[in-house]
């Protein structure tokens, strides 16, 4: 997975599974290496692996080594791919295991960007995890040894970079052990961390076992997570198996994109054929190797749940207009008037405002099209602020002149909105300036907030003075005056359970 790197009021949120209740595995699941049973009230608690945390340094005089991770990982690789003895691999593993915990006593942030690739960059609201990027030796190590991976995770401090380590664990111990990765989304007291996990293990599980990963799903109870696990299923049951010269990289599909859709064919009519299409459509649609996006809107266009078909067509259109406009604006117009050519109108409208400054006025025109009335005001908005985000970027003079030139109302409120969200970064208070002037409160209150946020992070008691001497209404100091607190560096994150089992295992 990867993060963006740049701010954009434009979120594009990542699935999300929101928590499950969880039941026995399917039997044609991969038999679990360890004892664990799925969904069993007995279960035992399960304790917090603990690593000493202090302030994330080395140890004084202690310095850390990575050569030491870095070889015992290569010469595992070696030795499996190569003719080593069962001793000598064995051997390997206990070094390294050895390696990587000296590693986390000394300075466990190092550990976790040698073995995840994380980097780190300075937000707003403190550091922002980017990564990671598992190789071939980081996934032999997590296979091995998931409780020093997972115990690496607690030293994340963000929840961004903490959602995304666990789903790249779940993801890759699932690929030779599904039940017991299961069994550890099962265990947490974190919804968000349980819910990450069962991403990951999904996303590999369904590109060996579509049957086993969708009996799975379909065992959960009805509601938002099992659908999107299901559509999770299809979309990753269709990656097509590759090779790298002459390495077949196994942990593609067995199926690819015909052999899911054969599956998808042969399910009865129903949510779960619907969910299927959504998924699959939405996987053909961004395909690198996708060459007829035709092909992806019929899949859209035979879900038999009008809302959800909307969506899926919406989603297909916008995704190949990122490749050929003039083929998915012909597709677009021969669709009847009405909530698919709105919702596709919309997602385009947010691309072109992200794309080209030359593109702003398109993006405006194409928002203007919407038939919905409250569509059309949203996506006009949020086509205007980030045009005007984005010019101010590249020649804030041009931006502020052509946002001092339109007449008032909802547009000229928009574009200064956009720019002093930008400005906030370098000039706060004259981010605040210019947003106190935007005529329409909620939009004025908004842009505040996100200069204030920017503002408080430097000089809390700059902003908190600026506020109080303010003419703004009293109900939107108290608001502001919230925001202008001091932020934490690092919250304290909640501990990520190890199943006891793991803990046995790893003395093995």
């Amino acid at each position: 997975m990867n993060i963006m790197n740049t701010r954009s009021i434009l979120c594009i949120a990542a699935l999300s599974i929101s928590a499950v209740a969880m039941s026995a595995v399917p039997t044609s699941a991969t038999p679990p290496a360890t004892s664990t049973t799925l969904g069993s009230a007995a279960a035992p608690k399960a304790p917090t692996v603990n690593v000493e945390k202090s302030d994330s340094q080395p140890a004084a005089g202690d310095k850390f080594d990575p050569s030491e991770i870095r070889q015992a990982l290569s010469e595992l690789l070696a030795l499996k791919e190569g003719v080593g003895s069962n001793q000598q691999i064995q051997e390997k593993k206990a070094a390294l295991k050895a390696a990587v915990e000296r590693g986390i006593k000394q300075d466990p942030k190092s550990v976790i960007k040698l073995l995840f690739g994380f980097e780190q960059q300075i937000f707003k609201q403190g550091p922002l995890s980017m990564g990671p990027y598992i190789t071939d030796e980081v996934t032999s190590f997590v296979q091995r040894y998931p409780e020093l991976a997972i115990a690496l995770i607690d030293q994340v401090p963000n929840e961004i970079g903490r959602s995304i380590l666990v789903n790249s664990i779940g993801s890759i111990w699932a690929k030779s052990d599904p039940k017991a990765a299961l069994a550890w989304a099962n265990q947490q007291t974190d919804s968000k961390i349980k819910n990450e996990i069962l991403v990951g293990v999904i996303s590999s599980w369904a590109k060996t076992d579509l049957k086993g990963a969708l009996a799975y799903a379909q065992s959960l109870p009805p509601g938002a997570s099992q659908d999107d696990l299901v559509s999770l299923a299809f979309s990753q049951a269709a990656v097509e198996p590759r090779f790298v010269g002459n390495k077949y990289i196994i942990n593609e599909s067995r199926l690819g994109v015909q052999g899911a859709i054969a599956m998808m064919q042969s399910l009865p009519e129903g949510r779960t054929k619907d969910l299927a299409a959504r998924g699959l459509s939405n996987f053909m649609s961004q395909a690198p190797t996708m060459a007829e996006p035709q092909a992806a809107m019929d899949i859209a266009t035979g879900i038999g749940d009008s809302e959800m078909r909307s969506n899926a067509q919406a989603n297909v259109l916008y995704r190949w207009f990122e490749r050929d406009r003039a083929a998915a604006m012909q597709c677009m117009q021969s669709l009847p008037l009405g909530p698919t050519r709105d919702l596709a109108a919309m997602y385009i409208s947010r691309d072109l405002s992200m794309r080209k400054i030359e593109d702003r006025q398109a993006a405006v025109n194409m928002a203007s099209g919407i038939g919905d009335s409250k569509m059309r005001t949203d996506a006009l908005k949020i086509a205007v602020q980030i045009s005007a985000d984005i010019w101010y970027r590249k020649d804030p003079a041009a931006a502020i002149q052509w946002m001092q030139s339109l007449p008032v109302g909802p547009t000229k409120d928009s574009a200064a909105r956009g720019i002093s969200s930008v400005m906030s970064y370098a000039d706060p208070q004259a981010a605040m300036n210019m947003a106190s002037g935007i005529a329409d409160s909620d939009i004025r209150t908004d842009a505040l907030k996100i200069a204030v946020e920017e503002w408080s992070w430097r000089d809390p008691a700059s902003a908190t003075q600026w506020i109080n001497r303010s003419s703004l209404p009293e109900d939107v100091k108290t608001q502001l005056l919230a925001k202008a607190q001091p932020l934490p560096q690092n919250p304290p994150p909640l501990p990520i359970i190890v199943p006891p089992s793991l803990k046995e295992k790893s003395g093995n």
